[in-house]
């Protein structure tokens, strides 16, 4: 395991889109999300573990929290777009 390495200069601006009711979640970090990371080039299993998990907490108030790569990164985004 890697430790987290803190940044030494802080962004002086963060830019961001989206839906005004998407910002609003980032009030509800860290302490209701849940981050998901993987290899680019994951196994089918694996695919399919991310989908059935995420599946299985439908209706829980976590946000996921993920990386907008290919692989895992993109499996949790459309996980969690599917389960609603």
């Amino acid at each position: 395991s890697h430790p987290l390495i803190p940044m030494r200069v802080k962004p002086e601006q963060l830019w961001v889109r989206g839906k005004r009711s998407a910002f609003e979640l980032l009030s509800k970090l860290p302490s209701q999300g849940l981050t998901i990371v993987g290899s680019r080039f994951p196994k089918s299993e694996s695919r399919i573990l991310v989908r059935d998990t995420l599946r299985s907490m439908r209706g829980s108030p976590l946000i996921i929290l993920s990386g907008i790569a290919r692989g895992i990164d993109a499996e949790a985004h459309l996980g969690a777009l599917n389960a609603g």
